[in-house]
């Protein structure tokens, strides 16, 4: 199945679909500064993206999946531009991610649901 929204690879594997996705585009500049007149001297040096996917609840084996795809000190995404369209592909890392249990519903904690799980994707 076509992913319909803008992320299509994850460490070359096509991720669930997020509940929620928000997408950030940033500016890196090299030494930015305020002259003494109060104007901004910037230099610019790239434009990055980052991504924040909220997942839904999900099951253990779910979940696993997700933290298996992001198991990498840095992995490529491959996602839609959103200005034009195109595919790209970035090297991205992973920020920090926080699971929490939603219920556990087998005494040997096989059957666990988690709640909605966020991560964001920051772009080398």
């Amino acid at each position: 199945m076509a992913q319909v929204y803008h992320i299509r690879t994850i460490n070359s594997v096509i991720p669930p679909v997020p509940a929620q996705l928000k997408i950030e585009e940033y500016t890196l500049d090299l030494e930015s500064y305020t002259t003494a007149s109060g104007l901004l001297k910037r230099n610019p040096v790239a434009v990055k993206m980052k991504f924040f996917l909220t997942f839904p609840t999900m099951t253990k084996p779910q979940l696993q999946a997700i933290l298996t795809m992001l198991d990498s000190e840095s992995f490529p995404v491959q996602y839609e531009d959103i200005r034009t369209g195109a595919l790209k592909t970035g090297t991205f890392y992973r920020g920090d991610r926080s699971i929490e249990v939603y219920q556990i519903r087998s005494e040997d904690n096989t059957d666990v649901l988690y709640k909605p799980f966020s991560i964001n994707l920051i772009e080398y």
